[in-house]
This record gives structure tokens, sequence and C-alpha cells, in this order.
């Protein structure tokens, strides 16, 4: 009975390296739902007669998906939302297939079909992206949280909000970039394993290889300034990655990190410079986003190291 069982352990092995042998998975989109809000409301833009009548529209589309735009007059709606017409109706236009395509494109990195709800929307602010864990919870879409990931959001992935107005989605390349790193960091395992702010770094890294894979040339958080002091913020990360303080983690991804050695947006920057690394060390992004957390941990202190020593 006992070597029968360790003949059925080493086929499930031998099967589960079969599937995750490069190149060999077809990725099915069939799992991935799009729901595309803007042509409605496009609609009812244009035939808005004046600027009032346009953000009354606009005003109703926000009501209907939690995010009522309270004490802004109707007018000043208008305005805006007539202004990103030409974009809004690009995206409507292409953002459907170009959602299927990407996931299409994460599935054959991870060697997993995503299952993902996205919605194309006109929101108010300028974030690109925005999640909404359950569909029927009542609460408006939240700002990701790099925290969360694998098993969890797997199960129930939630809504991924595309924000149609905003100008970091105005090219399709950064669109591509932007919707390829939150598909790949759905299909993440847990990182429980790593320290809090090693576990982010982990899901942004490889997350951030996928997006550069998929789109490539597209730096969602490149920095010249940042770029400059690439040496001493690795070197910084280098020597904290493995810190149980969760405050960590605010020190480098905080909307307003205190600390003068980690200026705003040297997490991101530091994570899409490490993915890029990684990429380059294994030869191709496949095999990075195929790390184990353990594996990714081993590779980032190497990699950090050396971008710590760079000229």
């Amino acid at each position: 009975m006992f070597a029968r069982r360790r003949l059925l352990l080493g086929s499930v092995i031998l099967s589960i390296a079969a599937c995750r042998t490069p190149g060999s998975f077809t990725p099915r989109t069939d799992g991935v739902d799009v729901r595309n809000t803007l042509e409605p409301l496009v609609q009812a833009v244009r035939a808005a007669p004046d600027d009032r009548t346009a953000g009354e529209a606009w005003s109703k589309y926000l009501a209907e998906g939690g995010m009522p735009a309270d004490g802004v007059k109707p007018e000043a709606l208008g305005k805006a939302i007539r202004a990103s017409l030409p974009q809004l109706e690009s995206i409507s236009a292409s953002g459907p297939s170009e959602v299927r395509e990407v996931a299409s494109a994460v599935g054959a990195l991870h060697g997993r079909s995503v299952k993902a709800r996205v919605s194309l929307e006109a929101l108010r602010e300028d974030v690109p992206v925005l999640k909404k864990i359950h569909l029927s919870d009542g609460q408006a879409p939240v700002a990701l949280d790099w925290r969360r990931g694998g098993a969890a959001v797997d199960e129930e992935p939630g809504v991924l909000f595309l924000n149609a107005r905003s100008p970091a989605t105005a090219d399709p390349q950064a669109r591509r970039a932007l919707l390829a790193r939150e598909m790949s960091a759905w299909l993440l395992p847990d990182a429980d394993s790593l320290s809090p702010l090693a576990s982010v770094v982990y899901f942004r890294s490889v997350s951030a290889a996928a997006a550069l894979s998929i789109s490539p040339g597209t730096h969602l958080d490149d920095d010249p300034k940042l770029r400059a002091r690439l040496p001493l913020l690795a070197r910084e990360l280098l020597a904290s990655l493995d810190s149980a303080a969760p405050s960590q983690v605010g020190r480098f991804f905080g909307a307003a990190p205190s600390d003068p050695l980690l200026p705003r947006g040297s997490g991101a920057f530091l994570c899409e410079e490490l993915g890029a690394a990684l990429t380059s060390d294994l030869g191709s992004a496949e095999k990075v986003v195929r790390l184990t957390p353990g594996e990714f941990r081993r590779h980032a202190s190497q990699a950090l190291q050396r971008l710590s020593s760079a000229p």
C-alpha cells in the first residue's frame, strides 16, 4: 500500500511538472468576464445639451456604482466628463479585447488560466486601477492592496476596475501593463512564509516582471530622480527585507513616507527594477512568475546586492 501511494504521489508530481513546462500550456479566457459600463455613459453625455445635463448623467452613473459625487456642481462634472469623451470612447471600443488578450498572455506565463472580472469604468479619481472585493458588498472600490494575494484572492478575485478617465490608462501599452500586473498578482501563491515587507515585494516584483514581458518597454513606476539613487534604495531594501515589523511596508510603499532615505514611490520603483533584474537573471519572465516565495527571496537578495553596487 505504501509503495502504491508513493507511486501515485510520483505520478501527481510528474503531472504537475508537465503542466508547468514552459510553452506547454494553452490558456483559456472563458473565465474572464468584462463589463463595459462606458458605452451607455458616453451615449448619455453625447446626447446632453449642456454641461449641467452631462454632469447629471455622470453623477447618476457614479451613484449607481456606489461612488456618489456629493458636493460637486453638475456643471463642473459635465465639463470634466465631456473632456474625457475621446479617451472613454477609445477604451470602450478596444478595452474588452485588450482585457482578454492580456489574460491569455498572463495565463501563458503562469501556466494557469486567469479567472477575472474586469469592469471598464469612468471614475472621478486619477488612480488607474482599483478593486472591489465583492460585487454585492455595497462598498465602493478601494485602492489595490498589494499585501493580498494568493489563494484567498484567487477564490474570490472580486472586480478589477480599470479607470478609463485616468491619464495613466490613455496609452494602450500602459493599459496592457496595468492589467497584466494585476492579473499576475492574482495567480501568485500566498507568501505567508515571508516577512510583511518581503511579501509585498514578492507580489509587486513578480507581477512587474509579467507586466514588462507582456508590454515591453512600459515602465509604470520609473522615476529619473529615484533611478539616480538606485544603489542606495536597493541597499536599504536589502537590509530591511526580512524585518518582521509591518511598519517597514509603510516605509517603502506608504503614500507619504517620513523616512528621508525613501522618497515617495521608492517601493514601487524598486519592485519594477527587481522584476526586470530577475527576468534577466533567470532568462524569462515565465521563470520569474513561477518562483515560489522562498525561491524568490533567495534570487531577490542576489539581485538587490548587485543593484546596490551598481555604478
